[in-house]
């Protein structure tokens, strides 16, 4: 290829691309070079004519079409036939004369060219403007006020669940005449705002308690004022805000609490880095408030001066914009608009006025002939403005031609609306969308105490848009996912096919093309089904990065501005979508360099520079549009306060976390099909970076969009570092960006090893063994890591999965075994080598390196094809029973109510089973002390519940200490007596004991089954899988993941202590019989109930609480995720240190405990817990009164 030129070409050959294929593939990839800043021009390839027809330009086969199968890079010099001066670019700044462009007062005039100059930057400093004012514009915020009581002489006590727990000020007044009628009171309280029987009353409520004679006020467990109560008449006022909480009589200050700081929580402690401090814990002076009640029953003429509270619920959250915010929004939208349009009507202005001077240079016809150098010509009939519609059309069907793989690929991702598993977070998402037409923001709902989303809210707006218009079943919220899926598929279909000298032009490249389509459709299924079918927000991350990846790439090539920009505008957009969403920033990154030798090369001056970046840049503004118009820097801070001493954001040195978390075959971060995709993108990664070594030094031409998308997707990879947490899933944002340049990568990479060898070497076919045979071993090994993840999904039970927790395989194929991939590698080979001998002679020594890209490949196919054939066999296993999958298919609107009713509760009622024959009474004091188990041995400090039917039998294993005796010494084996099982059934009974002490860890309990009066060998036996510690009384499923045996009668209990540590003694009750019952039946439609958010995407029917105004609706109950109620309360859903939805109102009722399962699979776990609210005083009786404010937006 070389030549006598810089450029590498031969300088008596006129046209070099157009003799030879590798000669136009090298005049393609790499740009030649002519003058000061040698811009990069496209001529159409003619033999009969060097200057550009009206048709080529306007059928976008000229200078601003890009690389197709009729142009060809070369450089800016004299015209080899005319000898005219260079076409200068077309773009919003070409010069509309001989001379450069000054932008100066001699080329001023009021031509249509230079408006749309003007009006493109001048747009563009109003968008820029009013983008960074954007997040500090004053918004009106929600600021409602809570009045109670609603009748001074009836101070009737209500429930109040502040969702931010603590108000943001407050103020309550009351007379001593009202303080003096509270102390006649036994409990005393002139006000509390929790209820006395919460666990938190002591360190959390404001108390006003009068005791003989003397006033207490204590606010978050410390005494404000405890003073005598004067004679006479008087008012006390207490009032609090974020700063203190101050106590006075009638005007005079009697004492106030200011905030302080507590001990740092220790496990932060042990997990912080070196030489770093943890944060303290805040203790606000605040009280919570959960409710508002009194002790007073009745004050007879009373009035608000005896007894009011006011309360403002932190609601700051909840904003509108102000008129000015919304000029802000509306300026923002139409300069970026009004700026795109003058830059392409510029753009085609200057492309006319350049057309017009070259006809009139060249006296060139309108139309060329049809055959000398134009591929289309429009008829003679046509008029000039049909002709050139339709030759855009033809053009833009000539750039993209749908192949079988499209409706492949969109079919696949609709049958993934049906069988698509849970995504880490669904339920959460889809919550927070539900509660936006409520609370008037996106909040966090579950926890942080209902915090702001600010500036990553869009796409959960869209999502509660679209649940208010499509409903709320699985299938209905999978949809913008799936929709956001093909336009990513779409976006990067166009990205791959028109890669100049890989697959464009496709007529010159049919294999590659071909090979390049199928390669791109099993890399982006493989990397979009396992992450991105949910309601987080990757997929809308993914989406924006490809548009923006697409888009840089036609710009930079065309050198189009305007293209350029629209990147810009996209990437903004995209990067407030998550945190994440800086990985939408990487396409612009990887591509600023040629941007900037774009711009460069259009500029005469330095001066000139600054205007064209800011034409380019001035669309992200379009990102502070979607990040801000609904919120403020100011809430961002906010946020970013609550969320530090609760949670430590995990910071850029705890990456790998998210690649251990990737490898773990225990968690459901670690499936294999979410690490095959990954991993070979990082192998791929490997050989790229290697490759651009190589060809960086052997001057090796590499397709510009491959080197762009591995940059990009370098980039991308470093771009998740910031990311306040490093789960897996993240790894679904970079499907956009990772699944072109895996398909570039695979297909274009042999041709470039054979390139970079042939440039070293004269002799044709000389392999690098060694660097083949370590990609080969390279590709095994990531292939069988990749398999080495578990067919574990997280939050969903495996029903119907054929290899549940298994690793996955095909006909004892497993995928993580070296040995088969590499016997696979071989065969592959073997094929290759066979093709290439008849077709394709000088590849036959490279066939194992054209099969390392082909196993790459099957691997992709057989994860992906495994998931789809996993999950489908789910769906038609369980057509009968239930499983997600099968019930998405069959109820794709959720009018059945999606597991609910698949799910039963173990109804309250218990019913004692009868003894066969009567039981002796308890041992006395002068029974056999050495029997294992005798009745009403347990702890005396801890008896039986009192609920307990009247006469039910106890026994334990507890001995009463005494000298030279413990009390866990007693061991052996005790069968109880055979109880009679209820009639009717057995598949609805459930039995189960009543247990204190330790079971398990040495300890059991087992059940033995028989039928008629119990003489015959048992029918079976079944051991209580649950263990527990500890002195408290607890309900104890003995029958649960188990079936009953059908034809038993009879039951008795086997019990087992072998401890004689300390609180190794166990008691038991006998058998209670209780009933399963539907979950539909058990909870009323109307009732409130919160669903754990790992779970809730599979309740839809289930009304979750309204948070609205500050306030949390009062729920009836809470279904949390774990088989105990500590592993559901362990969830930060339900600690009120974490600001969780569910602390408050589990601190103030009385809890009932209901245990569940799935109906058609008893032996499955269904973590579901099931816990019942009682709470203490009803809701609603306080008045709210509506109101807002304005507030700066700078302002936390």
């Amino acid at each position: 290829m070389g030549g006598g030129t810089e450029d590498g070409v031969d300088a008596s050959d006129p046209d070099p691309g157009a003799t030879t294929t590798a000669g136009l593939l090298l005049r393609r990839l790499v740009p030649m070079r002519s003058g000061r800043l040698g811009p990069r021009r496209l001529v159409p390839v003619r033999a009969s004519s060097a200057t550009e027809t009206d048709a080529e330009a306007d059928t976008g086969t000229g200078t601003d079409t890009g690389l197709d199968a009729g142009t060809e890079p070369v450089t800016a010099r004299p015209d080899a036939g005319n000898g005219h001066a260079p076409a200068p670019a077309e773009d919003v700044f070409t010069p509309d004369d001989d001379v450069p462009d000054h932008w100066g007062p001699d080329d001023w005039g009021l031509d249509g060219l230079l408006v749309a100059r003007v009006v493109a930057v001048a747009s563009a400093l109003v968008a820029v403007a009013c983008g960074v004012l954007l997040p500090f514009a004053p918004v009106v915020q929600n600021h409602p006020e809570i009045r109670w009581p609603q009748d001074a002489t009836r101070p009737q006590p209500t429930m109040l669940m502040l969702t931010a727990y603590q108000p943001e000020s407050f103020s309550a007044r009351f007379s001593c005449r009202a303080a003096r009628a509270a102390g006649a009171t036994p409990d005393g309280y002139v006000l509390t705002t929790m209820s006395p029987g919460s666990s938190d009353f002591d360190k959390k409520a404001l108390t006003v308690r009068v005791r003989a004679g003397e006033l207490t006020v204590r606010s978050a467990g410390q005494d404000i004022v405890a003073e005598r109560l004067p004679p006479g008449d008087c008012s006390y006022e207490v009032d609090g805000t974020a700063a203190r909480v101050a106590v006075s009589r009638d005007g005079v200050p009697l004492g106030q609490l200011t905030p302080r700081f507590g001990e740092a929580d220790p496990d932060e402690v042990k997990n912080i880095p070196p030489d770093s401090q943890p944060a303290p814990k805040p203790i606000s002076a605040l009280p919570d408030i959960d409710a508002l009640s009194s002790s007073l029953a009745a004050l007879p003429g009373a009035t608000p001066a005896d007894l009011s509270v006011s309360v403002h619920p932190d609601d700051r959250y909840a904003s509108s914009p102000t008129s000015f915010k919304s000029g802000l929004i509306t300026a923002t939208v139409l300069a970026v608009v009004l700026g795109g349009l003058a830059t392409t009507v510029a753009i085609w202005l200057g492309r006319r006025r350049q057309r017009y001077r070259g006809a009139t240079q060249d006296a060139a016809p309108d139309r060329a002939p049809p055959g000398e150098g134009s591929r289309w010509a429009p008829p003679e009939w046509a008029p000039a403005w049909w002709a050139r519609i339709d030759a855009k059309v033809l053009a833009a069907l000539g750039r993209f031609r749908p192949r079988l793989v499209d409706p492949v690929v969109i079919l696949a991702l609709l049958s993934w609306l049906y069988l698509a598993p849970l995504t880490d977070d669904d339920g959460y998402y889809s919550a927070m969308a539900a509660d936006v037409p409520f609370a008037g923001y996106v909040p966090n709902y579950y926890q942080l105490y209902n915090q702001g989303f600010t500036p990553f809210s869009w796409p959960y707006y869209l999502l509660s848009w679209w649940q208010q218009e499509a409903g709320v079943s699985p299938v209905a919220l999978r949809v913008p996912a799936v929709v956001c899926g093909i336009v990513t598929w779409l976006a990067i279909r166009v990205f791959v096919a028109r890669c100049p000298g890989v697959t464009f032009p496709w007529r010159d490249h049919r294999w590659l093309a071909s090979a390049s389509r199928i390669v791109l459709a099993v890399a982006f299924l493989a990397w979009w089904l396992p992450y991105d079918v949910g309601t987080r927000p990757e997929p809308y991350t993914a989406v924006f990065a490809a548009l923006a990846l697409a888009v840089v790439a036609e710009g930079v090539e065309r050198e189009r501005m305007d293209l350029l920009a629209l990147a810009v505008g996209l990437g903004g957009i995209g990067l407030m979508t998550a945190p994440t969403g800086f990985i939408c920033l990487a396409p612009l990154l990887a591509a600023a360099p040629k941007a900037w030798r774009v711009i460069r090369a259009r500029s005469s001056h330095w001066w000139e520079i600054p205007p064209r970046w800011l034409v380019v840049i001035a669309p992200g503004a379009l990102g502070a549009v979607a990040g801000f118009a609904d919120g403020t820097y100011g809430d961002f801070v906010r946020s970013q306060q609550i969320f530090a001493p609760i949670q430590r954001a995990q910071t850029w040195y705890l990456e790998f976390q998210r690649y251990a978390s990737l490898l773990d075959e225990t968690s459901r971060f670690g499936t294999y099909a979410k690490r095959t995709a990954v991993l070979l993108c990082l192998l791929a990664l490997v050989w790229f970076l290697v490759t651009a070594v190589v060809a960086r030094v052997r001057d090796l031409p590499v397709p510009q969009r491959l080197m762009l998308s591995g940059w990009t997707t370098v980039l991308a990879f470093v771009l998740l570092l910031p990311t306040p947490s490093k789960p897996s899933h993240h790894f679904g944002a970079i499907a956009g960006v990772g699944a072109p340049f895996l398909a570039l990568v695979l297909v274009a990479g042999p041709g470039l090893v054979r390139a970079s060898v042939r440039t070293v070497r004269a002799r044709e076919g000389k392999v690098p063994v060694p660097a083949v045979l370590a990609s080969a071993a390279a590709a095994v090994a990531v292939i069988a890591l990749a398999g080495h993840g578990r067919n574990r999904w997280g939050f969903m039970w495996g029903l119907g999965i054929p290899s549940w927790l298994d690793y996955p395989s095909v006909k004892g194929f497993f995928f993580d075994q070296p040995v088969w991939w590499a016997v696979l590698l071989a065969v592959l080979a073997l094929g290759v080598a066979l093709v290439t001998t008849w077709r394709g002679r000088g590849w036959r020594p490279w066939s194992l390196m054209l099969a390392i890209p082909v196993l790459c490949t099957v691997a992709l196919a057989a994860s992906t094809g495994r998931m789809i054939s996993d999950f489908a066999l789910s769906a038609v296993h369980t057509t009968q029973t239930y499983s997600p999958a099968a019930d998405a298919w069959q109820d794709p609107s959720a009018s059945r109510c999606g597991a609910e009713r698949a799910i039963d509760v173990l109804t309250p009622q218990r019913t004692p089973l009868l003894p066969l024959r009567p039981l002796p009474p308890p041992d006395d004091d002068g029974g056999d002390q050495d029997q294992a188990f005798p009745r009403d041995a347990t702890l005396p400090t801890s008896p039986p519940p009192s609920d307990l039917p009247r006469g039910l039998p106890v026994w334990g294993s507890f001995r009463a200490p005494s000298e030279g005796r413990s009390p866990d010494a007693r061991t052996g084996t005790f069968t109880s007596p055979w109880f009679r099982l209820p009639s009717g059934p057995t598949r609805d009974v459930a039995l189960t004991t009543e247990v204190s002490g330790r079971l398990g860890q040495g300890n059991s309990l087992r059940l033995e089954y028989a039928r008629g009066d119990g003489s015959g060998a048992p029918l079976g036996a079944s051991t209580v899988r649950e263990t527990s510690d500890g002195t408290d009384w607890r309900t104890v499923d003995m029958t649960k993941s188990q079936v009953l045996p059908p034809d038993a009668t009879l039951v008795r209990l086997v019990a087992t202590d072998t401890t004689t540590d300390v609180g190794g003694w166990l008691a038991f009750t006998a058998p209670l019989a209780q009933r399963w019952a539907p979950m539909t039946t058990v909870l009323p439609r109307d009732n409130t109930y919160t669903v754990a958010w790992e779970n809730a995407f599979l309740f839809p029917c289930i009304h979750q609480p309204i948070q609205q105004n500050g306030i949390t609706q009062t729920m009836d109950g809470f279904l949390g995720y774990g088989e105990t109620e500590g592993s559901a309360l362990a969830d930060f859903t339900a600690k009120p240190d974490n600001g969780g939805i569910v602390g408050n109102a589990y601190r103030e009722a009385t809890v009932t405990e209901l245990r569940t399962r799935l109906h058609d699979f008893p032996d499955v776990d269904d973590d579901v817990f099931l816990m019942l609210f009682d709470q203490p005083y009803p809701s609603g009786r306080y008045t709210l009164v509506p109101g807002s404010r304005v507030v700066s937006g700078a302002q936390p």
